[in-house]
């Protein structure tokens, strides 16, 4: 059992002290271990349950998730200290002067003609140019969030939040940016985007102190609570010396203390704010847990083979009701498929939608050289030019791994 005082109530000073005694060699074999790749989907996931939390107005439900939200941006923060890139007085740095340069007026009101949020976001990032702005929007977006972001843009929108809705929206934006800023290695953009994750659990921290519900001395004490009572084989005498062992006393810990008695309601818990593909994943993970075999790679293939049939059956006799329930359960067992085969959905689908754009792009490219409107290809000219396209790809993505 590791050195550590227990209090009534813990503070932001705390969290950090938990998170570096759980990943350091006397802690725990699963924080241990952990890496911005390895986390990254489950700070999407604490997201979007602080959004769901929102939408229940459940205010002791969101200290709880906000809390979660928290811990998370801390954690990847300490990962980067320990590599010597930053630490969290560098992330409050950069938020703290991100947040008075686009606020000229508030702290420099002396100069009259002050732009604007937008105007000052994009000069930061060298925008000139308004499609530069709507480019610069993070491709993990979910594909309608993603677009509604691009018109916002594209329609000079402001940037105040109008409601409490609002702001717990911007946190899944940002978490979804900090995902991007990780996969692409940069740790300046890390750090940035860290930043703006903790700005927005102080923002709407400070928003639910104004209602006297809570503050976030409150949410620090709840995810402190949580990270000792979760991790007993640190800071108490249950024994777990694999990640295994860790991760099913954190489940089971999980399921006593948010009352979950069977496991219909382990898979009722699962946020409904979460992308409708992630989501899917989560569940089926969740019944798997559960020893159902229906989820076997033999049963799921045979449910996506059988939901085929049965799409082109409901397309052929032209019901939009079969079509829609066909669809969705293929998708489902699309998502269950990916979780028996140890794949991220989410994720296959991304690279898949990628890989069309370079398709496309090359496609299009190869149209105007020939000076051709691809709007003007027959049916067969377009398939064939789309299978050389894609073989060139493929050939060029071989040859460059090679």
């Amino acid at each position: 059992m590791i050195n550590f005082t227990r209090k009534p109530r813990y503070g932001y000073e705390d969290l950090l002290e938990i998170i570096r005694l759980l990943r350091s060699p006397e802690g725990c074999p699963w924080d241990r271990v952990q890496t911005h790749q390895s986390i990254r989907r489950g700070m999407l996931e604490e997201a979007y349950e602080a959004a769901e939390a929102i939408d229940t107005d459940n205010a002791a439900l969101l200290k709880e998730e906000l809390g979660d939200v928290l811990m998370q941006a801390l954690f990847h923060t300490d990962i980067e200290r320990e590599a010597g890139h930053f630490d969290i007085d560098d992330v409050a740095d950069a938020a703290c002067k991100k947040l008075v340069y686009r606020h000229p007026h508030v702290f420099r009101r002396d100069e009259p003609d002050a732009p604007d949020w937008d105007t000052i976001k994009q000069r930061e990032r060298a925008q000139t140019t308004t499609a530069e702005a709507m480019d610069s929007v993070a491709r993990s977006l979910p594909a309608l969030w993603r677009c509604e972001k691009i018109q916002a843009k594209a329609a000079r929108t402001g940037f105040e939040w109008p409601d409490a809705d609002a702001a717990l929206d911007k946190v899944a934006e940002e978490t979804q940016e900090l995902r991007e800023a990780v996969a692409s290695g940069d740790a300046d953009a890390v750090t940035e985007e860290l930043g703006d994750l903790l700005l927005q659990v102080v923002f709407h921290s400070r928003i639910e102190t104004e209602q006297g519900h809570f503050t976030l001395d409150d949410v620090c004490t709840d995810i402190c609570n949580k990270l000792i009572i979760r991790h007993p084989h640190v800071f108490s005498t249950v024994q777990a010396d694999t990640t295994e062992e860790v991760l099913k006393n954190w489940d089971t810990i999980k399921e006593e203390t948010k009352h979950q008695t069977t496991r219909t309601q382990t898979l009722e818990a699962v946020a409904k704010t979460l992308p409708a593909l992630m989501r899917a994943q989560k569940v089926c993970k969740r019944a798997l847990k559960g020893n159902n075999r229906f989820l076997c790679n033999e049963s799921v293939l045979a449910s996506v083979t059988e939901c085929k049939h049965t799409l082109e059956e409901a397309m052929h006799m032209e019901d939009a009701e079969q079509i829609t329930r066909a669809m969705g359960e293929l998708l489902f067992c699309c998502a269950g498929m990916a979780q028996t085969l140890g794949l991220s959905a989410e994720q296959v689908l991304t690279d898949t939608t990628n890989q069309f754009i370079d398709c496309f792009r090359a496609m299009e490219e190869t149209c105007t050289a020939e000076k051709r409107e691809m709007e003007t290809l027959s049916h067969g000219e377009w398939n064939a030019l789309w299978k050389k396209t894609k073989q060139n790809l493929e050939e060029e993505a071989t040859h460059a791994a090679g």
